[in-house]
């Protein structure tokens, strides 16, 4: 394959990366604001800049609240933090087959020996 396909590529995978790992983020957000308040939020309530002191700490609670290495724990907190957490096994399994694609990619482009 030429270059200009596998750069483009390359690209297009890292970028779907980002956009995954911004969802991934967006859902704990949501998910922490449905444990502590009881309400659903908007998926974009996460990327905004006005926030108060409460929601922006709940928001950098948020980048770590599942890892990427670890699994989802799975336990009995309602049908709506069970739908929460699939939807972030989802973007789990998706950020990982994504980094196989790079990967797969980055192989195609070394020339053989």
């Amino acid at each position: 394959m030429s270059s200009f396909i596998l750069g483009t590529l390359t690209v297009l995978f890292l970028f779907l990366i980002l956009l995954v790992f911004m969802r991934k983020l967006s859902l704990g957000y949501i998910y922490l604001t449905l444990k502590e308040t009881g309400q659903e939020c908007d998926v974009f309530r996460f990327f905004s800049n006005s926030l108060n002191s409460k929601e922006k700490e709940r928001r950098n609670q948020a980048l770590l609240l599942f890892p990427l290495l670890y699994g989802v724990p799975k336990e009995e907190e309602g049908a709506d933090f069970d739908k929460i957490k699939d939807a972030i096994r989802r973007m789990h399994f998706l950020l990982y087959f994504l980094l196989f694609l790079v990967v797969l990619v980055g192989l195609m482009s070394k020339p053989l020996e």
